[in-house]
């Protein structure tokens, strides 16, 4: 009865599960997770409700080295964009500023701090995120680009847009932190 409710093919997984079936996804999510770990940047998972993103995130963040990892999980989207931003911040342990720009560099300076400072790499994990708003999506690609390009090579390089932009094509300026975002529905 509830799985035609909640419109599911099949009995969910449970959300504490330690040990999933793998016809060999859970397998190529492990190693799609660990690239993310190792080149940290924005990552997708989509799927069916019901088939265990959750639950295999669980698996595979369980391990994870508090010492290397700072996990942040969020499944509470269904707020405005501010809101997790805010969020974000309370799980940094920052008290989250009232307006958006000085929250953003509160973030950012101690998402610096984690990653230069104490080589942790921060792995902010947003489930339900077919219920973030839109708001949240239109100004992301600016909340991940914080770190300043290098200024003195580039002009040592001779300066200008295209040598800017090369060097940014290059990977010179990775996130300093990987971002897991998982939605019940594809785009």
């Amino acid at each position: 009865m509830y799985l035609q409710h909640f419109g599911l093919k099949h009995p969910p997984l449970g959300k504490e599960s330690t040990e999933l079936w793998d016809d060999g996804a859970l397998a190529l999510l492990k190693q799609r997770f660990q690239w993310l770990l190792d080149s940290p940047g924005v990552g997708l998972l989509t799927g069916e409700a019901g088939v265990g993103k959750t639950a295999a995130l669980r698996v595979l963040t369980a391990n994870l080295n508090p010492h290397r990892y700072q996990l942040i999980y969020l499944a509470e989207t269904d707020f405005a964009r501010l809101d997790l931003y805010r969020n974000l911040a309370i799980a940094l342990g920052l008290e989250p500023a009232f307006r958006r720009a000085a929250l953003w560099r509160a973030i950012k300076a101690r998402i610096q701090e984690l990653a230069d400072g104490r080589n942790v790499l921060p792995v902010w994990i947003i489930d339900e995120a077919q219920n973030l708003p839109p708001e949240f999506f239109r100004d992301f690609p600016a909340f991940l680009n914080f770190r300043e390009p290098d200024l003195a090579s580039w002009r040592r390089s001779g300066g200008g847009l295209k040598n800017l932009l090369v060097s940014r094509a290059s990977g010179r300026y990775q996130p300093a932190y990987a971002v897991m975002v998982f939605m019940t529905h594809g785009f």
